[in-house]
């Protein structure tokens, strides 16, 4: 499953294998270490493994799929087109 929980046949948008752990950091490619994601975000995500939180100022982790739970970070907006950010450490997380 990617990132935002849809389908490359819901979306439209091919998916692409993006390195959680990017391999410019050591990541390995692997079946734990990789997830699926929408190209545009992907791209936006680059080799990033945190972000500063807008609201506080601190570094956080980004949305890592392996060991958060989905639905502690984001949820889908009302009419269910845009996956919404709703904690700190998802706020900069991929989005599609």
């Amino acid at each position: 499953m990617p990132y935002c929980l849809t389908s490359e046949a819901n979306s439209g948008i091919p998916l692409t294998y993006d390195h959680i752990a990017p391999v410019s950091k050591g990541g390995p490619t692997s079946f734990e270490n990789v997830c699926l994601a929408c190209r545009p975000c992907n791209e936006f995500k680059a080799g990033a493994t945190e972000s500063v939180d807008p609201l506080t100022g601190e570094v956080v982790p980004l949305f890592n799929p392996r060991i958060h739970r989905w639905s502690d970070h984001f949820t889908w907006s009302v009419d269910a087109t845009r996956v919404m950010s709703g904690v700190r450490c998802a706020r900069d997380a991929p989005r599609s």
